[in-house]
């Protein structure tokens, strides 16, 4: 199978989605009242994958649909697991988005075929050498028919998934 490649771009992020809504949605004298925001790239790399990054500040983590690279800060590959179904008790062959959380990968994982998701389910990886660690099935009766997006909500300590 030949990967895609995504050139990653880091800029500084220095706006807010709600002052961007405004500008957007809200009359002009609202919209002239909004602090004027500016970009600047810092610099851009390419990555083995088009799914989902996460950073935990000290390494970037990428998924394709059917890989996980680690990558350091300056956007050198560091490992990369070709071959991450491994262990999976479900079958899977694909992977969406990723979080990173107390040295643990967080994966959205589903067996994607024509549009359609079945057995979604997390699957844990480690953060050192990208390997899987557990997984868990997700409740079929949400409705939920496939899985792009996934966080680790830290405050309240649960896993949101996203279609």
């Amino acid at each position: 199978m030949k990967h895609q490649y995504l050139a990653l771009s880091l800029a500084l992020a220095t706006f807010s989605f709600p002052a961007l809504a405004a500008t957007n949605l809200c009359d002009s004298s609202y919209r002239d009242a909004l602090p004027k925001y500016e970009y600047q790239l810092k610099k851009t790399f390419e990555v083995d994958g088009r799914q989902g990054i996460t950073t935990d500040g000290k390494f970037y983590y990428v998924s394709g649909s059917t890989t996980l690279s680690k990558y350091d800060m300056q956007g050198n590959l560091i490992s990369s697991n070709k071959t991450p179904f491994d262990g999976y008790k479900i079958p899977a062959n694909h992977i969406g988005d990723i979080d990173v959380y107390n040295n643990e990968i967080y994966v959205s994982s589903e067996w994607f075929m024509d549009g359609v998701g079945k057995d979604i389910q997390i699957a844990v990886h480690d953060a050192d050498t990208l390997k899987l660690k557990r997984t868990f099935p997700f409740n079929p009766d949400s409705g939920q028919q496939e899985v792009s997006a996934i966080t680790v909500d830290k405050v309240n300590n649960s896993i949101w998934m996203a279609s």
